[in-house]
């Protein structure tokens, strides 16, 4: 179709504008332009377009009569109908400006897009970063791997089994009722103790938290977006100080260090580099945070108090007698008992996974109470006999638990698990620890309690 000049153009159009605008009219229906594609293919039944187009017969009778009497489309013989060459050319012209025009606005939109990528080319993206940053230590206990690890930037001489045994979280053991979900490690009210017990290293911690989880379903929400948003805009500001941040939910539910942003994105250590995986930035939205978010800060350097080894074992005994359970949820021996009679229940009461990594994170913790403990009975003559005792014990559990984790490999099992053989471990392990609590209660009494 060769291409008018203006002049032409302008003479047919004022000349026959309103036959020009009945003609656009004619196709000026989908359902015409659908019979109008039909019939490219040569003459069509009446009954062939009623079941293409899907219209009444009425409906279907009213466009071709109006088509027809344009001069679009012909009747070739009775209940058959065929497109003319005026028809094939309406149709060809309205099918190529569409085209053309789909062409051009999508080449417009590209030319905006281009043209922006153009105008913010060479802008950075803001971003800062902790110099020689803290790096995550390995402990199944990820608070205390990345305590450890802030701590040791910080200059304090500490490591996991410093950090396990001054705050306490070593001695807890926490179970969910009825399922051995893998919340059991963090779903508990001793954080605040556990804070206060890790500020026995030197250190004071300061926080802020919401309490509710990130995302609060599946999908977060805008609201979701904006709350993450809000904890990017605190960190940020304190890695600008030049200080690092402990998150909550990066990149799963676990802790780890935050050591930067690159835009809105943290830069970070996390259990990721136990796993193989590299430490890619996770963006503000990306948290995994059930029951809170949470970010943990090293506010100002204090004191060592005198009592913190006495404190400590303090902690010790009552996380170890289970004081801070929620609702739901069972502490200390008692969680053995709810534990063993899970697995009792066979492959239908337990949660494979759940179970697994709270068996691989109490077997880590009782090896750093043992370890703790043999530290405090070197340091204290007077009391080394219950503190050895007390190590010795749970020296026991974690070599149970560790046998334990070896039937129960995380995150899966490649062979049938046996239950009541896991269940006949936790009951020792159960055993050994009922003999540590009561060496830990008898060399807190040589304190003088």
């Amino acid at each position: 179709m060769e291409d008018m000049d203006p002049q032409t153009l302008r003479e047919i159009i004022f000349k026959s504008s309103e036959h020009v605008s009945d003609l656009i009219k004619t196709v000026a229906h989908a359902h015409r332009l659908r019979i109008l594609v039909l019939l490219l293919n040569g003459p069509q039944e009446l009954s062939h377009l009623l079941d293409a187009v899907k219209i009444s017969k009425t409906a279907l009778a009213n466009h071709l009569t109006h088509m027809m009497d344009k001069g679009v489309i012909e009747r070739s013989e009775r209940g058959t109908y065929q497109i003319t060459a005026d028809g094939k050319d309406l149709i060809t012209a309205v099918a190529t400006f569409y085209e053309q025009s789909t062409a051009r606005e999508l080449n417009r939109v590209n030319q905006i897009k281009k043209q922006y990528a153009q105008g913010y080319k060479g802008m950075k993206i803001r971003k800062n970063s902790i110099a020689n940053p803290p790096v995550m230590q390995d402990c199944w206990l990820t608070y205390i791997g990345a305590v450890t690890g802030v701590l040791q930037w910080l200059g304090v001489d500490c490591d996991v089994i410093d950090v396990g045994g001054y705050s306490g979280y070593a001695f807890l053991l926490n179970v969910a009722k009825r399922i051995t979900c893998a919340s059991g490690p963090t779903a508990h009210s001793a954080w605040e103790e556990i804070h206060r017990g890790t500020e026995r290293l030197g250190w004071n911690l300061t926080s802020i938290s919401d309490e509710q989880s990130y995302p609060l379903s599946e999908k977060a929400t805008t609201e979701d977006r904006a709350r993450a948003w809000h904890f990017l805009e605190v960190v940020k500001k304190e890695i600008d100080k030049g200080s690092p941040v402990i998150l909550w939910g990066i990149p799963v539910p676990e802790y780890g260090i935050v050591t930067g942003y690159e835009g809105d994105s943290y830069t970070v250590s996390t259990v990721r580099r136990f796993t193989g995986q590299p430490e890619l930035p996770i963006r503000y939205d990306a948290l995994q945070a059930p029951g809170c978010m949470e970010a943990i800060f090293f506010s100002e350097k204090i004191p060592v108090p005198d009592t913190r080894d006495e404190d400590a074992i303090n902690s010790a005994l009552t996380m170890a007698e289970g004081n801070y359970a929620l609702k739901g949820y069972v502490q200390g021996l008692e969680a053995y008992d709810e534990w063993t009679t899970i697995l009792e229940g066979g492959e239908s009461e337990v949660d494979y996974f759940g179970n697994s990594y709270v068996g691989a994170c109490l077997h880590d913790a009782r090896r750093i109470a043992a370890q703790f403990l043999e530290r405090m009975a070197q340091k204290y003559e007077s009391h080394c006999s219950s503190l050895k005792k007390a190590a010795h014990y749970y020296n026991e559990v974690a070599a149970l638990l560790g046998t334990f984790t070896e039937m129960f490999p995380f995150p899966q099992s490649e062979t049938a698990p046996d239950y009541c053989r896991g269940a006949e471990i936790l009951k020792a392990a159960e055993g050994s620890e009922r003999a540590a609590i009561l060496q830990l209660r008898k060399a807190f009494q040589q304190w003088g309690h």
